[in-house]
């Protein structure tokens, strides 16, 4: 495993080095939370509108480090959907979720990500269910299920049979590790 910040491009490049597959998550509620936020926006801006921003920017430097690695076979990407775009404008100010949606949009527009870009949307993370004291039993969803902190199974395959669906572009699931809710970049190689 090895570590990079988010927020510098040089930093996942180095780290992504030789890398096949690459998962990329970015926290909007950790930008929210750090009290160095209410510093660094714009002094007429609010805090979540600067926690957009900087989200976005993660996610796509995220992008943009992975499309640098020739050995790439799979970059997946921990998202949501956009309720700006799939309200039709009604809901504008989800910014948790836009930033995501919209680090998505611009991860698909990389031609180096072309046919190795999948993306994975998470409605609630996993260790959330312990914070919020909801029932902790892991329950299967269609085929899919998690049985660890790092793999996701189908039919008793590991991730690396996963993604050899070149089809696949977005896997849905409805239970998430608490290792994916923490800003992070992991690498496997």
């Amino acid at each position: 495993m090895v570590q990079a910040d988010a927020n510098n491009t040089s930093s996942l490049i180095a780290a992504f080095k030789d890398a096949n597959v690459i998962f990329g998550v970015t926290d909007f509620w950790t930008i929210f939370k750090d009290p160095e936020s209410q510093l660094r926006k714009k002094p007429d801006q609010d805090v979540t509108e600067y926690c957009f921003e900087v989200e976005l920017q993660q996610g796509k430097n995220l992008a943009d480090a992975a499309a640098t690695v020739t050995s790439l076979h799979r970059y997946i990407f921990s998202s949501m959907a956009s309720p700006t775009k799939w309200s039709n404008g009604k809901f504008k100010l989800l910014y948790h979720m836009d930033s995501k949606a919209l680090a998505v949009d611009y991860a698909k527009s990389l031609p180096q990500l072309v046919g190795k870009f999948s993306q994975i949307q998470a409605p609630i993370y996993f260790n959330l269910l312990w914070e919020w004291g909801l029932p902790t039993t892991p329950k299967k969803v269609g085929s899919f299920e998690l049985v660890s902190t790092m793999f996701i199974t189908h039919k008793s395959s590991n991730l690396m049979d996963l993604i050899e669906y070149k089809e696949l572009d977005m896997v849905i699931f409805h239970y998430h590790s608490e290792m994916f809710a923490k800003t992070s970049v992991n690498v496997s190689k």
